[in-house]
C-alpha cells in the first residue's frame, strides 16, 4: 500500500479547497523574516527559503515539542501508576498528584510565550519597546 500525499488526504483536500483564502489572509499578516517568514513562505508556496531559516524554524518547533512532551509525561505515566495501584492509592493523594499533574500539564501553555519570547528576535524587541516605553503625560 502506497502513502498518500498530504494534498490527497481529507484536510489536504479542505486546504487546498474552501481553507486556503482563511491561509492566504493569515498568511498576509505575518512578518517577511525570521521563523514566522519560513511559515509565510510556507503558507504562500514559495520554494526559496534560506538554510539559516529552516534551521530556526526547526529547532523552535523541536523545542516546543520537548516541552510540550516535557509538560504531559507526568500526565501520562501517572495514568499508567493509577490504573494499576488504584486501590493502594489513598484519596487525599490522588487528590494531590491529579492536581500537580494538571499544573505542570497547564504551565505548558505558559512556557510557550516565553519560548517565542527567547527563540524570535522580533517578538524579543517587541516585548522589550513594551516593557521599557515610558509614559509621559500630555
Amino acid at each position: 500500500m502506497s502513502k498518500k500525499k498530504f494534498k490527497d488526504t481529507k484536510v489536504g483536500k479542505f486546504l487546498s479547497g474552501a481553507g486556503s483564502s482563511i491561509i492566504d489572509s493569515f498568511g498576509d499578516v505575518l512578518p517577511d523574516k525570521g521563523v514566522m517568514g519560513v511559515v509565510k513562505n510556507l503558507i504562500k508556496k514559495d520554494p526559496v527559503l534560506p538554510a539559516e531559516d529552516k534551521e530556526k524554524a526547526f529547532n523552535l518547533t523541536f523545542t516546543i515539542l520537548c516541552v510540550l512532551l516535557l509538560c504531559y509525561l507526568p500526565v501520562f505515566f501517572y495514568r499508567i501508576a493509577y490504573s494499576r495501584y488504584v486501590s493502594q492509592i489513598s484519596t487525599e493523594t490522588k487528590f494531590l498528584v491529579d492536581q500537580s499533574i494538571l499544573l505542570i500539564a497547564l504551565l505548558n501553555s505558559s512556557f510557550n510565550p516565553v519560548i517565542y519570547a527567547v527563540r524570535i528576535r522580533q517578538i524579543r524587541v517587541a516585548c522589550m519597546e513594551l516593557v521599557c516605553r515610558t509614559i509621559t503625560a500630555e
